[in-house]
């Protein structure tokens, strides 16, 4: 075995920030990661009213429903619309609805709806991206 030992100020010094950079870091990152998913819910409501079907209330049925987060790990979270029955259908822009004198139900396309869901996670990427770069700067002037 081999052991090197290396003593200095400098070497002191910047061995003590990278401790604290180690212990900083995930905690910066975990509160970027938390920042930008706040939003997440209301933007997920905007969109339910914004992209399905008026008519029948469909939308506002869908905006009342309620969206958590849940963290998975320190960088994932996930975003959940409890109370949906149908969150997959009309995320594909399908909506099965009862038909009255026809068929019992019936699988009807909304193309506008296609994504609804997944929208707002798509365009708060962006932004999770940036407050994820700035927790890494932050962390990054302690040690220089």
């Amino acid at each position: 075995m081999v052991r090197y030992q290396v003593s200095g100020t400098n070497f002191r010094v910047l061995g003590t920030k990278l401790r604290v950079a180690e212990h900083d870091l995930p905690i910066e990152i975990r509160r970027a990661v938390d920042k930008s998913a706040r939003p997440l819910p209301a933007a997920v409501k905007r969109s339910a009213v914004e992209n399905l079907p008026r008519r029948g209330g469909l939308n506002l049925l869908v905006a009342r429903a309620r969206v958590t987060i849940k963290r998975v790990s320190s960088t994932a979270v996930d975003v959940r619309a409890k109370g949906i029955e149908q969150l997959a259908n009309t995320n594909a822009g399908r909506v099965n609805h009862p038909t009255y004198g026809h068929r019992p139900r019936f699988t009807q396309r909304i193309p506008k709806a296609r994504g609804w869901f997944f929208k707002p996670m798509r365009r708060a990427k962006r932004a999770t991206t940036d407050e994820l770069e700035d927790a890494m700067h932050r962390v990054a002037k302690e040690i220089i």
